[in-house]
């Protein structure tokens, strides 16, 4: 069993989260250095916002409540929830996301991993993620099979295990409380985790 002193880890409370608002859109951002950033946004009916994509990034949409509505390089696409849209582009560039619900607040999750290729890019793609078998772990495909979500009854415990020999991780909480590795997360907490096989 890892303990929380046995590898490198980042935890961000989500109330010391960076915000920015205007009228009709609020973002709040986890950051850890320059290597993965997580946005969190809400565009309210009728609105709505921009994402500043960096480039050499993978950068992927996760659609919480509501349909958003993305245009920019890419050709115009609604994203579901339930689905992860996911690009990367070798320069910055910027992505407009709308609301064209009449009545709903879309939360949406803009991830950004940082990739060292200068020349990285991926074309355009979604995934779709199945939450409907509760406790269970269920990832995209494509770019997106390192996107893992799930919807978690209480007192449940299990064991996470990366593809890979010392990577990294990201543990985000929408809803509800969690303990990952002996740590207690809560509503929009963030944790990142460097130089792990596995975490409880």
């Amino acid at each position: 069993m890892h303990t929380a002193t046995k590898f490198k880890s980042r935890f961000i409370k989500a109330d010391s989260r960076r915000g920015e608002s205007f009228v009709g859109y609020k973002a709040l951002s986890s950051l850890a250095g320059d290597w993965i950033a997580v946005k969190d946004m809400y565009i309210s009916p009728g609105n709505k916002g921009t994402a500043n994509v960096k480039g050499n990034c993978l950068n992927m949409f996760l659609p919480l409540v509501g349909t958003a509505c993305l245009n920019g390089n890419v050709k115009r696409v609604e994203v579901l929830p339930e689905e992860v849209f996911c690009f990367g582009t070798g320069a910055d560039t910027t992505i407009e996301i709308s609301n064209q619900h009449h009545d709903e607040t879309i939360n949406l999750l803009q991830v950004s991993i940082s990739d060292s290729d200068p020349l990285f890019y991926l074309p355009p793609s979604i995934s779709k993620l199945n939450l409907h078998e509760p406790n269970n772990l269920a990832n995209g495909n494509g770019f997106a099979s390192g996107v893992h979500a799930g919807v978690y009854e209480s007192r449940k415990k299990g064991q996470f295990t990366l593809r890979h020999s010392g990577a990294s991780l990201l543990c985000y909480v929408i809803n509800g409380a969690f303990e990952v590795e002996e740590r207690l997360m809560e509503h929009r907490d963030a944790l990142f985790i460097w130089d792990v096989d596995h975490v409880e």
